[in-house]
């Protein structure tokens, strides 16, 4: 089986949307000055994001697992401070 993996480098704006096919997965970051950055799902309306994360990650560092249905997301990033971040399943 194959790993997905999606990596975004430098983010200072809000991602394009990328679909993910649920299961378990772990968010990487590195985040710079005062950033924070949010998991959103496209919500049942087809236009609404949506937090996924009960709170936005503020630091460097892998998320604990967490559990995604399958949809459309993107990562929101609170400044302009130069965020990267990764969204890898885990079973692969």
């Amino acid at each position: 089986m194959n790993t997905e993996r999606k990596i975004f480098s430098d983010i200072v704006a809000d991602t394009n949307p990328f679909e993910l096919h649920g299961g378990l997965y772990r968010i990487g970051t590195l985040i710079s000055g005062s950033n924070n950055i949010q998991l959103q799902m496209l919500g049942p309306d087809g236009k609404t994001w949506i937090d996924y994360l009960d709170h936005a990650i503020g630091k460097s560092g892998l998320s604990e697992e967490i559990s995604i249905v399958p949809g459309q997301y993107r990562f929101h990033v609170a400044t302009d401070d130069p965020v990267s971040a990764s969204m890898t399943d885990i079973l692969g």
